[in-house]
């Protein structure tokens, strides 16, 4: 399905409608339409709030277009998702469920698959999900915080994460994949 602000392929209040930036989102198992959970975004779109809720569905967002604003992405059910478009959001990247894959990632502040938030561990939570990095060898300047048991980082290729790195409680970091990864800044 494609997102923007002409198709008619939104619910709002139970009706047919379109999306509106301003809106919060939500992508669920609820899904309908031939693609399913592959959504092509080629404008930029600015929700409110925007939320994965997927267990048997997988989702998908690729195409030229981005998800700006200063809205975050929260990522919670077991279902997969994957990020492959540069988005522009400066909100939190809350990853509570499933595995998320991105594409590219970049410095705090510049775009990439999570967003453009600052480089602080408090704008990406790995909360009870876990990411998976696709994209070429690269490093980044973000951090992240740790507050759930197994939490996995997967790289296939080499990866430096220089930003500051809390974990809360008995909460543990599961690297998988074949490529390095460089943790160089404070923990």
């Amino acid at each position: 399905d494609v997102w923007n602000t002409t198709t008619v392929n939104w619910i709002n209040g139970g009706s047919p409608s379109t999306y509106s930036d301003g809106s919060t989102v939500q992508f669920d198992d609820g899904v309908t339409g031939e693609t399913q959970g592959a959504v092509v975004l080629n404008s930029t779109v600015m929700p409110t709030a925007l939320t994965f809720e997927n267990f048997s569905v997988e989702f998908s967002i690729n195409g030229s277009g981005n998800i700006s604003g200063t809205t975050g992405l929260v990522k919670k059910g077991d279902g997969p998702l994957t990020l492959a478009t540069m988005n522009g959001y400066t909100g939190v990247t809350t990853l509570q469920g499933g595995v998320t894959s991105i594409n590219t990632i970049a410095n705090g502040g510049s775009s990439s698959s999570i967003g453009a938030a600052s480089s602080s561990a408090e704008n990406l939570l790995f909360t009870g999900g876990s990411l998976t990095y696709t994209g070429a060898a690269s490093s980044t300047d973000r951090g992240f915080t740790l507050s759930a048991v197994d939490a996995a980082l997967s790289t296939a290729e080499d990866l430096t994460i220089s930003g500051e790195i809390v974990s809360t409680g008995s909460s543990n970091l599961i690297k998988e994949g074949a490529g390095d990864l460089v943790f160089s800044g404070t923990t």
